[in-house]
């Protein structure tokens, strides 16, 4: 029975990094400025805006797409999921995981946000910003801790959007469009 939930809570993690919902803010052409290192804090608490929509990142996120910066967003929002999946001798965050399973305090939420942004960084071998790196670490938890039952079966199934998507679940693909300021969008494919 654990090994069933703690599977499930993996896919979880992996989809809500992976589909990035059912936004569609542009990323546009390179021009906004981002939030630089310091993630900043938004009027609500968050970790404020567009914070991957700046030269640095976009530059990181073009090279990793091999000249496509879609690409690159998929492929580092690939990457922050690859992290739950990957065991934590391995850089991942398998204890994390398996933290948040016996108990989903805060903390251990807080623990996973925090591994996924260490990770993601190591897995996809590029030097994002801090504040960039941090909205992966947030969605991710976001999704584990309020989407499991809803993304279990199928991560672009509707029910797994609309989850990700509710304000009485944490807004997980909302916050990440906003705090990223791209959809990766991989379920729309």
């Amino acid at each position: 029975m654990e090994l069933t939930r703690f599977v499930c809570i993996l896919a979880l993690a992996v989809s809500v990094a992976a589909c990035g919902g059912n936004g569609n803010k542009d990323a546009g052409n390179g021009e906004d400025a981002g939030n630089g290192e310091d993630a900043g804090n938004g009027e609500d608490g968050g970790l404020g805006a567009d914070n991957c929509l700046n030269a640095a990142d976009e530059a990181v996120y073009t090279a990793i797409g091999e000249g496509d910066l879609q690409t690159g967003y998929r492929t580092v929002s690939d990457g922050a999921g690859d992290c739950v999946s990957l065991p934590s001798v391995d850089g991942g965050c398998g204890d994390e995981l398996g933290a948040l399973l016996g108990n989903p305090s805060q903390e251990n939420i807080d623990a996973i946000a925090a591994c996924v942004v260490t990770c993601t960084e190591d897995v996809v071998g590029a030097d994002l910003t801090a504040a960039c790196l941090a909205c992966y670490g947030e969605t991710v938890s976001c999704g584990a801790a309020n989407c499991l039952a809803e993304c279990t079966a199928d991560v672009c199934d509707q029910g797994c959007l609309d989850c990700r998507d509710d304000p009485e679940k944490g807004s997980c693909s909302p916050n990440f469009i906003t705090c990223a300021g791209f959809d990766a969008g991989s379920c729309d494919e």
